[in-house]
């Protein structure tokens, strides 16, 4: 487990921990070690910290750059535009000035502390993206978003100055729709992309015309039919969610949610939308929620390859019902009965109920079925869809990774062969499996 120094700013922990939470279990899923460190203050935000002074800004700044230096980690992760922004361009301004460098230190000293550079501060989607990869966060997706529709909103302070954070093209970015896509979601392609959320001037006092940019998204979104607006930024995400609250108040109306990334990353890593607290949202996310179980179910249906009509005759059938030795011998299980709820149920909930495993596949229901079709195939289904998910059987889960540590499901028992007086079993080719498979 590779650990990273979290900066996660004022805004987060005061308004928004549903959104650190998501971070928290989405890195602890992929074994992303969180270090929290003591001693952290504001960024400062650039608006209205800078605006009291440049030396009180760069001074604040490199003090947090010099705590989180402390800890000994060499990146420092946040997941908030405006702290990326402030520290990053802290750092450029120290980097290019060393008289201010050397001022700075000298303050720090009084305290005991240095700053050295040598830290690299990174967005938290520059960690997805630039260090794990779109194709590794892939890998943990577990309910793909399929189907849904989804704006990406990047946020001024992501972006830009982009000769100081080169975080990806200011103009034409690419990355974080990268990071949707692969949770299976369709980004849109707008014109609006890259307005300004307004939330300055809402800090300032001109709510309403804060309130401007965030419709004129929102009308655009809602024209193409968007199921959500995502973005990182806690500023942003303000704006966008208590706006269009305030707006619906007065009978304007978009129902367009506001979701995190770390929000979309959870849910398609398999976590519950009551596990993220999305009902902490103010503009409610159910029609959304809703609509992607539905799209889910569809999906896994035909990932599975399900044969419904095949499996609606099989229902009407019967013939093997009384045959299946589960059935017959194991006190309240009817195998013929899981048949009918592969029609009717959520495809994502069935999978967790332990009677999947119950098919030991013996082949009966095969060899009676008047259609040569058998509950088999359905079960045979049912499981690897179960295991995607994460949902096999503990038992069955522990030789699965025997399997794909080792090729195999056993060793050979040399204590019994030596009793026997046999020689050792065959050497494994374990090691040409493996490359193998890796190829």
């Amino acid at each position: 487990m590779k650990s990273y120094a979290f900066f996660w700013g004022c805004t987060i922990p005061a308004r928004f921990a549903f959104q650190e939470k998501a971070v928290r279990l989405v890195a602890e899923r992929m074994e992303l070690g969180i270090v929290d460190i003591d001693g952290f203050t504001c960024c400062p935000e650039k608006e209205l910290v800078k605006s009291m002074g440049d030396e009180l800004w760069l001074l604040t700044a490199a003090r947090n750059l010099a705590v989180a230096e402390a800890s000994g980690l060499p990146e420092l992760v946040t997941p908030c535009n405006g702290c990326y922004g402030t520290l990053k361009s802290a750092q450029a301004e120290l980097k290019k000035d060393p008289a201010a460098r050397a001022a700075v230190n000298e303050k720090l000293a009084e305290i005991g502390l240095t700053y050295t550079g040598k830290i690299k501060v990174l967005h938290l989607l520059e960690l997805f993206h630039d260090v794990l990869s779109p194709a590794k966060i892939a890998t943990y997706v577990k309910r793909p978003l399929k189907g849904m529709k989804i704006g990406v909103h990047y946020g001024c302070h992501m972006m830009r100055p982009a000769h100081v954070l080169k975080f990806d093209d200011p103009i034409k970015p690419v990355k974080f729709e990268a990071l949707v896509k692969v949770l299976g979601a369709k980004t849109l392609d707008y014109s609006t992309k890259m307005l300004c959320c307004g939330g300055g001037l809402s800090n300032v006092g001109n709510a309403s015309e804060g309130q401007d940019l965030v419709r004129r998204k929102l009308q655009e979104l809602k024209s193409l039919e968007a199921d959500a607006l995502t973005t990182v930024c806690p500023s942003c995400y303000s704006q966008y969610d208590m706006q269009q609250f305030m707006l619906a108040r007065s009978g304007e109306k978009y129902n367009i949610p506001v979701i995190s990334y770390q929000e979309l990353l959870a849910l398609a890593m398999g976590f519950s939308p009551e596990e993220i607290g999305m009902d902490m949202h103010k503009v409610d996310a159910s029609a959304f929620l809703g609509k992607r179980e539905k799209n889910l179910d569809q999906h896994l249906r035909a990932k599975a390859g399900l044969d419904i009509p095949s499996i609606e005759r099989c229902v009407a059938c019967g013939a093997c019902m009384n045959d299946c030795p589960v059935t017959l011998n194991v006190e309240g299980v009817n195998l013929h009965s899981m048949m009918k709820r592969v029609l009717t149920e959520d495809m994502s909930e069935l999978v967790k109920d332990p009677d999947v495993w119950r098919c030991v596949e013996c082949h009966t229901c095969v060899e009676l079925c008047p259609q040569c079709y058998g509950m088999e195939k359905v079960f045979h289904k049912l499981k690897q869809l179960a295991i995607g998910q994460g949902c096999a059987q503990p038992v069955t889960q522990k030789a699965m990774d025997m399997f794909n540590q080792t090729g195999k499901l056993g060793e050979p028992s040399k204590s019994q062969r030596k009793k026997l007086g046999m020689k050792d079993a065959p050497k494994t080719g374990t090691e040409d499996w493996k490359k193998l498979l890796k190829k």
